[in-house]
């Protein structure tokens, strides 16, 4: 029963593809967060720098700090969503499953539920987004999620291609 829903082999073609669309789900993370944060009060770069008070403390989520903290966050964000990417990739290419978009979907939203209401809130609980803001970062990571379950990767079951029959040979026919 297990070869019928779990592939045997790796290729590495499926977390290349993983890490591209972990890169294209960050920026569209970042550029959401930007323009929602823009609207709000003013400060596009807010939430790049609420990442980088992770690694530089809680006074980088401060709007006056330039742009060296945003930088900080950006570096975080990104490599840290190419790297859920892979992982994704090697999770889900590897199992059979009928809608893989919708996969990334739900991996989107328990990576966000992970991140901002475990892992985030714990570290850093009063820079934390709160509310709205928190909703609007859900469905970000939501569809973020779904372009990673929307890139194509192999589909086959067993490490077994599908191939093209071909006609069978009428004899006699001249």
């Amino acid at each position: 029963m297990a070869g019928r829903w779990l592939r045997t082999e790796a290729n590495p073609t499926d977390y290349v593809a993983g890490v591209l669309a972990g890169l294209l789900g960050a920026l569209e993370i970042l550029g959401v967060m930007g323009v929602t944060y823009r609207r709000q009060r003013g400060d596009a770069l807010m939430f790049p720098r609420q990442l980088s008070s992770l690694v530089l403390g809680e006074d980088a989520a401060r709007r006056r700090n330039g742009m060296g903290p945003a930088a900080v966050g950006v570096g975080l964000h990104v490599p840290l969503q190419a790297v859920s990417g892979a992982l994704f990739a090697l999770l889900v290419s590897r199992v059979v499953v009928l809608n893989r978009a919708l996969m990334g979907l739900a991996y989107g939203l328990g990576l966000w539920w992970l991140v901002w209401g475990v892992v985030f809130p714990r570290l850093r609980p009063g820079v934390a987004p709160a509310g709205a803001d928190l909703w609007i970062l859900g469905a970000a990571h939501a569809v973020s999620g779904f372009i990673l379950g929307s890139v194509p990767m192999r589909w086959t079951a067993g490490g077994v291609r599908r191939v093209r029959r071909r006609a069978p040979q009428r004899a006699g026919l001249g």
